[in-house]
Order: structure tokens, then sequence, then C-alpha cells
């Protein structure tokens, strides 16, 4: 229903902030596969807003945004930060509208501020390929970089497709009449995902 708002912010009002919006890592990788999303995390330590903060708390922040392949919309994110509360909005703004990280890359953002660090990690992911790099360069760029990642994203996707029909393929032929459970290795640990009955 309308009433259901998909991209609810999510805040824990301590010292700093600690906030989430859309998909978390764990639920994209459930969703997308491994290599379906790209994700990037970014530390506060080093920022010049952290510095000049450092005075005054111990504990240092990061970013971490979860965005599409190939389009780049932001999926998810997650703020640490005496700030988060105010960053998660933007990135939630964001997510309502469909935005890709190409689009908070394009907005300027006050430096040194705690949202310029979700900037960093927008603008890294943006030009993370090719295709982003080719985005930057004007209105020529954008359009040849909408056909080729297209182009490749079918591609990948195609391969993908048949990587798993020949595992499927491969079960078939051994005669087997039971589940197949995928099972993959996230950060040292055993996921497996509930597989397809035959």
């Amino acid at each position: 229903s309308d009433s259901i708002h998909p991209f609810v912010p999510r805040v824990t009002f301590m010292d700093p902030e600690i906030t989430s919006v859309g998909l978390t890592r764990k639920e994209c990788i459930r969703k997308f596969g491994e290599n379906g999303f790209h994700y990037l995390k970014v530390d506060e330590a080093g920022t010049d807003r952290a510095d000049a903060d450092a005075l005054e708390r111990s504990t240092l922040g990061f970013v971490e945004l979860r965005v599409s392949i190939p389009h780049g919309h932001v999926l998810g994110a997650t703020v640490c930060s005496p700030a988060a509360a105010e960053i998660i909005n933007e990135l939630g703004l964001a997510m309502s509208n469909k935005l890709t990280v190409r689009d908070i890359a394009r907005s300027l953002h006050a430096y040194p501020s705690h949202g310029y660090l979700m900037y960093r990690a927008a603008l890294s992911l943006a030009v993370n390929d090719i295709w982003g790099a080719l985005a930057a360069c004007g209105s020529v760029g954008k359009i040849i970089s909408a056909v080729g990642r297209t182009i490749s994203y079918r591609l990948s996707n195609k391969r993908r497709k048949n990587k798993i029909s020949d595992e499927l393929k491969e079960w078939q032929s051994e005669g087997c009449e039971q589940e197949i459970d995928y099972q993959t290795i996230v950060d040292g640990s055993l996921i497996t995902t509930p597989g397809i009955s035959f």
C-alpha cells in the first residue's frame, strides 16, 4: 500500500549516532548475490572534520554505501557519525527518488562537514569503473556510459545464468531428486542459500 514507506531511516541516538536505511549488506547478498551489488565502507579517520573533532570525541565513524549494478541506485546505507541522523536523511531522499551515486556525487557538499564523507563515498562508487568515469565527462560521455553499462550488465547476467544452468544440468545428469543449496563464503562464514527442488 502507499501508506507503507519502504525507506524508513533507523536511528540509534548515542555518541556517535548509528543510522541505516534500505537493505543491509547481508540482505543485499541474499537478494543479489555477493557480486550483484557494489559495496564501499569509508572510515572517517584522516578526514579534516574528524581531525577537528578528535579533541571532543574518541570514536571515529564511517559511511557504508550499497548500490545496484549497473546503474548505481542506492540500495542501502549505514552511517556512524555525530551527525549520522542528518546524513541518513539525504540517503533516504536519494533512495525515495531513485537517485544514483552519480547524482549524489554531482551535488556540492560543504567542506569540512560530516556529510562530506558520504559525498566522498558516493564519488568513489560513481567513478569506480570505466562507465562511471565516462559519465563524468559530459553529456556525450553519459550516453556512451549508459549504453556500455547496459550492454556489459546484460552480458554478465547471461554468463551468470549460463553458469547456473550448467550446474543444474550436471546435477540433473547425476539423477538427484533433492534440493540444490548454493553455498558461498562471506566474511569467513558459510552462507547457504535455499535451493531449488525438482
